[in-house]
Parts: C-alpha cells; structure tokens; sequence
C-alpha cells in the first residue's frame, strides 16, 4: 500500500499578502476580498496592516469596501471608538449601504457587551438594533438579498434581547425567504438563526451544523464563533440555557508546544524514534480537535512535529525570536544545511510568523523563556478569540528542557510526550519535584553574564520637563513625584525595580497586572492632581526579556536590555495623559487573563525606522 499523500500547502490570506502585495494594492476588488477573507480567519490585525498599506497607497479608487473592513476588524479586537471614527470617514452618500450599517450595528453591540449597568446594555442594543433594521430595509430596497439576509437575521436577534418579540418574528421570516436558496456559509448560518427566533428549534440544530461543517471546510472558525456566540445569547434568552444547541457546533482547541532541541552533539533524530513521535503528536492532535498551533521552529521535534501537523491539515503559527536571517545563520545552520531547508518549508506553510526582536543583536538562546511565553500567549489570544480550548504539548525527557514549569504556572492543560519512554506520556505528575531551574538549557555554564529573565516595564516620560521652569522642579517633587512614591509605597505589587533621571522613570515588575494598574492608577492620580500639561507623562507598557546586573558607576541593582530602550523611545513620541502598550504586552496579557483592564487599538508608531503597533490601555 502506498503511503498517503501530504496534503499541499493551504493559501493563507497573509501568505497571499506576503506573496501579491504589490498587485493586490493596485486592485481594489481582489484586496476587498482578502480582507473579507482575513476577517472570516480571525487575522484582523493583518486587515488593519493590509488596510493601512492601501489606503496609505492612493491607488485604491473606492475606499469604502476597505474602512468597511477594517471597521469590521476594529470592532471584532475591541476598538468600538476607533471604528466608530473609522466607519464615520464613509462619505453620507454610501453610509446607508447594508454592510456599513451592519458595521456600525456591531460596534454597538460590542459597546453594549462592555456597558456598565443593564440600562447602559439595553441603550446600546436599542441603537444596534435600529443600525440592522435600518440596513434591512435599504437593502431590501436595493433588492440586496445578501445584505437583507445578513442586517434582517440581526436586527431580528436583537429585537429577541430587547423583548420586542413581534418585530423579532417579522424579521426572521423575511429573513428566511431572503437567504432561500443560499448554501454558502453565511445563507445556512442566517436560516439557522431565524428558525431559532422562530421557535423551529429542529430545524435551526440541523441547519447550525451544516454552518459548522462548511466552517470547517473553508477555516472560517473566526466566522462560526461569531455564529456561535450569538446563537448562545439567543437560547440564553429564548430557553434559558446558553448550551441549548451547543451539540452542533464542533468542539476544537488550540495549542501550544515547547519541545526538546538537538543535543550540542546531535545533528539528526533517530528516524525509527521521530516516526514514532510523530504518531503519537498525530493521535493526541487528533483526540482533541486541534486546528491551530503555535510554536517555536527549533531543529529537532520543533520542526519534526510541525511537519507533521502541515501534513494533517493543521493550520501553524511560527514564533520566533529574532529575525529569519539570525535564527537560520545563529540556530538552524550550526545543526545543517538540510534544518534551515526543512524550516523554510515550514515558514512557507504557516499561517503566521512572529518575530520578537526585529532589531535586538542578543543570542537567540537568551530569549527562550520570552519565546515560550509569547507562543502561549498568542495561543490563548487565537483560543478566546474562537471559543476554542487551549491545550499545550511538551516534548522532552526532562520537564526542564520545556517550558513546564512556567505553562504550569498559567494553568495550561499539560499532556508530556517523552520520545524515548511512551509509557511515561500524559499528564506532568503533580506530585513531582519542580525543576530548580525553569531553562536550564538558556544558561550558559561557562558565561558570566548577567541573569535574564522576562519583565513587564512601565515607562514614564514627562515630555514638558525640559521646558519647566525653576517653580516647576518644585512642583515637579511634591505633585509629582511625591504622588508616583506614594502610589509605589502603598502597592500590593510593587515593582521589582525602579530607575529614573530627568523625565524618565523606569518601573519594572515581575508580572503584567501590577504594572497595568499601577499605570491606570498613576495617570489617574496625576491628572486629579494636576492641571498643568506639564506634568503629565506619557505611559507606555512593554514586556520582553531584560538583563538583570549591577550598575557598577551607581553601585545599585539595575534592569537594562533592548526592551527596556524600546519602550523608552515609544514613550518619548506618545501624546501625555494616556496609557499605551505594545502588542507584545497586550498578547502576553492573554496568558494572565488580565481582568479590569481593557486594549483598543491605536494604531502604529514609527521610531527610529521600526513600526510598532499599539493600544490604549483603559480601566473597566
């Protein structure tokens, strides 16, 4: 019997970016449907940096289907205002278009989802409902049977939690006749919904799990967990049980991996051993549905088992910790030629690619513990995102040469394949003795240099200082740094370490919510305080792996590293009186399911040749 096949490789929308940037820019029609595309895979950061480029470009004549778009994005990730804003820049003459006020219908819904009290959520849904029937009604005018079926299901799913029971019914029998006939994804999913607001609860099962099967066939798991999520408001409104229906949507997870690399001594795996493992990923992928995983692309079991994944279908996610050019010269070439070819081929076939440190000169070894971290996080974030379990698969011997102890830690779903000991796989024991060091393979014996370990960093930059008179330092010590000291003193988590001079005062602390809060808390203090633009900073948020040393001109414990002079130089060009983060903080953010904080995107900044991409950090 021949052995099967490997499936070939599946075109992504960031790998269709990557591939036709140039022509897709110059092609308003097929860039639309990329990004429509992108959005219906969960990739909505790519929408905006697809979108920036084009509308940055000039050369797209219809802007509306591309700020749709992106609004769509915005909404999904949180940014309700930001798309608000967005949405606005449509000229009057196409704002009455059935996707743009569907558009705007989401932002609302998103703003009543985050309200404070049930008579802020009803406001909220009010409005959204009137933005979706309002977009019924123009496209049933237009004889826009699409944009009927998609305004006419919602508007009628929000007359439901708005109690307007009537007009809810109304709506989902128009709804019904406008997406007869329409067996693509969106046609099932919209008739689903209308029998379930029509109490035709068979039929909506039935229909509900075509969707999920057409899901599933096309990746459209960003779309069936928006699908998802409002059917489960519907049966918690309707039969007062979110899982009324849950049975038809088909269970999935994501997961992360942090497996052994080569021994210093060792260029390849067995091959008897690898084929073994490789089966044994296979079944434990396959027992729990996984679609998504992220990891690193060491040589070894890193690359071995993203092969085979590839090869099953399942969609990968690249995270690395430098630039492509340093990881192959500095991680896969020392092993041979034939890793840094099998690592392309990997690249090519993944989803995405991450990399950490675009500009950081380090070697790549030193950031181990900053990798793992960043590959659960983005885990989690793409887990949340679909509804999705997150699920995380170690490959070693030795629990000490993975990233156990710190996904432990965040209480990740553990399973341990040990290549050599099948009968030892499963569960970590919890019983066992931790590990004294979690990276004992980022550690140099033979190297004096300093610890490293990874880091939230709050930086703090008053932009006015330079220009403060001698009344102001006096101010600057009381109102100022008089209330930043009292805040610190006062902390249930205070930083590990404080630096500053001048303008900049630097807090870094071992976890992400105190320096979050700690931020929120300071801007909030300091603006009560005082009216005087003068003294108010600006705050950026970072994270990332930093050096931790003595100084030896101060004679003082001191935090220094790449991050930390990133953040610096962000911090410098950032409007005061706000807090910002880096999507590195906002993704690590995930892995401590950070709770009273919320991100928005804002947008990129652009120091010193690097974009970086930000988000205004608010309380809730």
């Amino acid at each position: 019997m021949s052995s099967p096949q490997p499936s070939p490789p599946q075109e992504t929308p960031r790998s269709r970016w990557l591939a036709q940037r140039q022509q897709l820019l110059e092609d308003g029609a097929a860039l639309h449907v990329l990004l429509k595309k992108a959005n219906g895979a969960g990739e909505h950061l790519l929408v905006i940096e697809i979108g920036e480029a084009a509308l940055a470009g000039g050369k797209i004549a219809d802007r509306v289907p591309i700020l749709q778009q992106m609004g769509r994005a915005l909404a999904v990730l949180g940014s309700s205002n930001e798309a608000r804003i967005l949405l606005g820049e449509i000229k009057t003459g196409r704002a009455d278009d059935a996707e743009t006020l569907g558009l705007l219908a989401r932002v609302g819904k998103d703003l009543a989802a985050a309200a404070a009290t049930p008579a802020e959520r009803l406001v909220f849904l009010r409005e959204a409902q009137q933005y979706y029937e309002s977009g019924y009604r123009h496209a049933m005018a237009a004889s826009d049977r699409g944009g009927a079926a998609y305004c006419g299901v919602n508007a009628a799913a929000l007359a439901v939690l708005i109690d307007d029971v009537d007009l809810a019914h109304e709506l989902a029998l128009s709804t019904l006749e406008q997406a007869a006939g329409d067996d693509g994804y969106y046609g099932v999913a919209t008739r689903a919904e209308a029998s379930m607001i029509l109490g035709k609860n068979a039929d909506a099962e039935v229909l509900y799990q075509a969707a999920a099967t057409l899901a599933a066939a096309e990746n459209r798991w960003a779309d069936l967990a928006s699908t998802r999520t409002q059917c489960r408001e519907l049966s918690l409104k309707l039969h007062g049980r979110r899982d009324h229906v849950d049975a038809a949507f088909p269970c999935g997870a994501v997961a992360v991996i942090s497996a052994e690399s080569l021994k210093a001594d060792q260029t390849e795996l067995e091959p008897e051993l690898s084929a073994d493992v490789e089966r044994r990923v296979s079944e434990w992928a396959a027992t729990h549905s996984v679609r998504s995983v992220f990891s690193g692309a060491r040589p070894g079991w890193d690359l071995t088992v993203l092969e085979k994944l590839q090869d099953s279908g399942v969609e990968t996610h690249l995270i690395l910790p430098c630039t492509v050019e340093r990881f192959v010269e500095l991680v896969l070439m020392p092993k041979g030629a034939g890793w840094a070819e099998r690592f392309e081929s990997v690249r090519a076939k993944s989803v995405s690619v991450t990399i950490l440190h675009e500009i950081s000169t380090a070697d790549p070894a030193d950031g181990v513990e900053f990798t793992e971290r960043m590959i659960a996080a983005r885990g989690a974030l793409l887990a949340n995102h679909l509804g999705f379990a997150l699920r995380a698969l170690l490959i070693s011997e030795q629990l000490s040469n993975t990233s156990a102890r710190l996904w432990t830690q965040a209480n990740l779903a553990l399973h341990v394949i040990h290549p050599e000991n099948p009968a030892l796989d499963g569960a970590p024991d919890k019983d066992a003795k931790a590990e004294p060091v979690p990276f004992a393979r980022a550690l140099k014996p033979a190297s004096a240099k300093p610890k490293v370990a990874v880091c939230a960093i709050l930086l703090l930059n008053f932009p006015k200082y330079s220009a403060m008179s001698d009344d102001d330092f006096t101010r600057f010590q009381t109102d100022v740094l008089g209330i930043i000291a009292t805040k610190l003193a006062l902390s249930e988590c205070p930083p590990i370490n404080r630096q500053g001079f001048g303008g900049n005062y630097l807090l870094v602390f071992d976890q992400l919510f105190p320096a979050a809060a700690m931020a929120l808390s300071l801007i909030e203090a300091l603006r009560l305080q005082n009216d005087n633009a003068v003294f108010q900073p600006s705050i950026c948020l970072h994270a990332g792996p930093v050096w931790q040393m003595i100084n030896p001109i101060l004679n003082l414990y001191a935090h220094e590293g790449a991050a930390i002079t990133r953040a610096a130089a962000l911090a410098g060009g950032l409007p005061a009186g706000v807090v910002y983060a880096t999507e590195t903080f906002t993704a690590l953010s995930a892995l401590e399911s950070l709770r009273g904080v919320r991100f928005e995107h804002a947008g990129i900044s652009v120091v010193d040749g690097y974009g970086d991409r930000l988000f205004r950090v608010h309380s809730t």
